[in-house]
């Protein structure tokens, strides 16, 4: 497990404190519009997050199509960082796609964002992005 690799865990920590923190959450946007984009807030100063799972799903609105999506890694200013999934092809209603078993490491102040399209915005489209991992002390993180 990357968690056990990254971080090398203590007699004190053990005793004082639990060191990975997990996190499972879930955002969701809808309206009027051809691009929704949900977002995780940034990681905490203080913290490195490890992605493990994510899932994106899209619904479209009467009549229109998911195109397809990206998800991103980016920094505080909202700068790419990198594209850690895409998916494109043909259109659909509704479109899902799970990912598991990713370890991917956020450092602080960066974030998650999924970019959803949508053919046309003439009824609510709908997009989200659920993701689950664990934070780990940025303190901690040491290269083995």
């Amino acid at each position: 497990m990357i968690g056990e690799y990254l971080y090398g865990l203590t007699e004190k920590d053990a005793r004082t404190q639990p060191v990975l923190q997990r996190f499972t959450s879930k955002f969701t946007l809808t309206g009027l519009n051809v691009l929704l984009s949900p977002q995780f807030p940034p990681v905490p100063n203080d913290k490195i997050f490890v992605l493990t799972n994510m899932v994106v799903h899209a619904l479209a609105g009467a009549a229109q199509t998911c195109t397809g999506w990206r998800v991103d890694i980016e920094d505080e200013t909202g700068a790419l960082i990198t594209t850690i999934a895409r998916e494109v092809g043909t259109a659909a209603l509704e479109r899902a796609a799970t990912y598991v078993g990713l370890n991917v490491l956020l450092m602080s102040n960066e974030h998650l964002e999924a970019d959803v399209n949508f053919n046309l915005a003439g009824a609510s489209n709908e997009a989200s992005l659920f993701a689950c991992g664990y934070f780990i002390p940025k303190g901690n993180l040491q290269q083995r």
